[in-house]
């Protein structure tokens, strides 16, 4: 099922989100948090119900949010977050990789990287989207980082 991080190479980079992923993980796990009291101090069915409603779909949402802004790049590959688990891409899976043009959810026009894969499939990594005129482009180092890992002949 899994590899050992050892088969995986040496780490060579981490990139995560930033300050803004981290404070809304932290925002997400303090509901949680009130939940989880709301399910153990109220006693009616209600107050229970809702705590723990809330609770699960709190938590749910902080641990995918933590996992989805994180990519680990190793010599024989990249471990990238997704919303469901990490997903382990080899090198040799990658066929290309390139920052494509994307719109947030507020309709501002920006770039994610995308990892083409040699099965023909992808995976974009929509939670690096950098907006145009960011002063830093998360989405360029995370592109550049994963085309510095492959092997040589590989990058384009």
């Amino acid at each position: 099922m899994g590899m050992s991080f050892r088969s995986r190479g040496n780490r060579l980079r981490v990139y995560r989100r930033g300050l803004r992923a981290w404070v809304i993980v932290g925002c997400f796990a303090m509901i949680a948090l009130i939940g989880i009291d709301g399910l153990l101090i109220d006693p009616s069915v209600g107050g229970t119900s809702f705590g723990a409603a809330l609770a699960a779909v709190s938590g749910a949402y902080a641990y995918i949010l933590w996992r989805t802004s994180n990519v680990v790049l190793y010599s024989h590959g990249a471990l990238v977050g997704t919303g469901v688990r990490p997903r382990w891409i080899e090198s040799g899976q990658i066929r290309g990789i390139s920052a494509e043009m994307d719109r947030n959810l507020w309709g501002r026009a920006g770039h994610a990287p995308v990892i083409q894969l040699t099965s023909g499939g992808h995976v974009k990594l929509g939670f690096f989207f950098a907006a145009d005129g960011s002063n830093r482009d998360i989405a360029l180092d995370v592109v550049n980082g994963l085309n510095a890992t492959r092997p040589v002949g590989m990058n384009g």
